[in-house]
C-alpha cells in the first residue's frame, strides 16, 4: 500500500494538492493526489442521451426520485439539477460490484454492527440539487425505511471505474460525497489497475488518501473489514 496523501477538509479541490506519496508510478501519484478539474458533462463520460426538453430544467432531489422511481429501466443521477443516465457496465464491473456486496454484508454479520450493504439502489443526497447513486453504500444506525429511496446515513460508499463514469468518480465526487457530514470512507476501485483508492475522513476533519493493492481496507468506523482481492475479480 502506497502511503497517504492528505488533504484538508476544507481544501480546493480545483487546484493540485502536494503529493505525498512513497511509491508508485507518476500516473498513480497524480491521479492519487492531484485535482485540476474543469468539469461539464460532455467531459466525463455520462450517457448523454437526456435531451427530452421536459428534463432541461432544474430539477430538486424530490422531484428527480419521484421521476426515477416511474422509469422502467436505467439508472440516474441528479447533477448540479440536471438528470444524466448512467451508461451499462460491463460483465467485470457488475461481478466487482456483486463481491464487494457480499464481502461487505459478510463483515456486518460477523461484526454485528447495526449497517447494511445496499448495491445499485439508495441515493447519496449532496444536497438540493445533486444525488448520486453509488455502486455500493454501507448505511448505518436504524434501518432504511422500506418505501425510502436515500440513505440515511451512509458511512461508506464505492465506486467501480468503468470507462463512461472514471472521470466524474475521480473527480467532482470526491469532494461532493464528503460533503455528507457523516461519511466516512469512499473507496475507487480501478479493476485496470487492479487497485483500490481509499479516501478517509480523519477525527479532525483532514482527508487521507491511499492507494492499496493487496491486504484487508480497514473501515473504522463503523468497524468493518474489506479484503482488496473481494473488489477484484481475477482477470480473465
Amino acid at each position: 500500500m502506497l502511503s497517504p496523501c492528505c488533504l484538508s477538509a476544507d481544501a480546493d479541490f480545483n487546484r493540485q494538492a502536494t503529493p505525498n506519496v512513497a511509491s508508485g508510478n507518476a500516473d498513480e501519484k497524480g491521479e492519487l493526489c492531484g485535482w485540476v478539474h474543469s468539469f461539464t458533462l460532455g467531459r466525463v463520460g455520462y450517457d448523454e442521451s437526456m435531451s427530452e426538453p421536459a428534463l432541461k430544467r432544474e430539477w430538486t432531489v424530490d422531484e428527480f426520485l419521484d421521476w426515477a422511481e416511474a422509469q422502467e429501466r436505467g439508472r440516474y443521477e441528479l447533477l448540479r439539477g440536471e438528470i444524466v443516465a448512467m451508461s451499462p457496465a460491463p460483465a467485470g464491473h457488475a461481478r466487482s460490484k456483486l463481491n464487494i456486496t457480499r464481502a461487505l454484508t459478510a463483515s456486518i454479520e460477523r461484526t454485528r454492527i447495526p449497517c447494511e450493504a445496499f448495491v445499485d439502489s439508495l441515493a447519496v443526497v449532496i444536497d438540493e440539487t445533486t444525488s448520486y447513486e453509488p455502486d455500493v453504500l454501507v448505511n448505518c444506525g436504524p434501518p432504511v425505511a422500506p418505501h425510502s429511496m436515500k440513505a440515511s446515513n451512509p458511512l461508506v460508499v464505492v465506486e467501480v471505474l468503468s470507462p463512461s463514469t472514471r472521470n466524474i468518480d475521480k473527480s467532482i465526487k470526491i469532494p461532493d460525497y464528503f460533503r455528507v457530514p457523516g461519511l466516512v470512507h469512499y473507496l475507487i476501485v480501478d479493476l485496470g489497475r487492479r487497485n483500490v483508492l481509499h479516501y478517509r475522513r480523519m477525527t479532525d476533519g483532514t482527508i487521507t488518501v491511499a492507494i492499496q493493492k493487496d491486504g484487508a481496507i480497514q473501515l473504522d468506523p463503523p468497524g468493518l473489514a474489506l479484503d482488496v482481492a473481494d473488489c477484484l475479480p481475477a482477470p480473465a
